[in-house]
């Protein structure tokens, strides 16, 4: 039934727990650094940045790409960070974005009970 819609791109969800760089999540640099690290590595074109620290240190970054966006939450009182990417450039499998929330994961030092999921997102 499914079968002939067409993928509009990958959606990239990471609910990453146990975050032991919690200076991170609580530096706006940082934060676009890991950001930009990820654009580049997935030549994703930036065309928008904006963040928003609250007063316990959280941040909301977003990033409005060519491709679609990047949006970065951060928790600190709970160690935890939900991000996602949605992009509608097409790559041959879910690999790179694996390595990608790997890699995130990895910078974050999140726990191996973080969540990765891939949504194929179809027209």
């Amino acid at each position: 039934m499914f079968s002939n819609f067409e993928s509009s791109g990958r959606h990239l969800l990471i609910d990453i727990r146990g975050i032991k760089n919690t200076d991170v999540i609580c530096n706006k640099e940082a934060i676009f650094n890991l950001m930009n690290a990820v654009c580049e590595e997935l030549d994703l074109g930036i065309l928008n940045k904006n963040h928003f620290q609250f007063d316990n240190g959280a941040v909301t970054a977003i990033y409005m790409l060519r491709e679609s966006h990047i949006s970065f939450h951060s928790y600190p009182e709970k160690n935890f960070v939900a991000m996602d990417l949605y992009s509608c450039k097409q790559y041959e499998n879910d690999e790179v974005l694996k390595h990608t929330a790997s890699f995130i994961i990895t910078v974050l030092g999140g726990s191996l009970d973080s969540d990765v999921r891939i949504i194929d997102r179809r027209f």
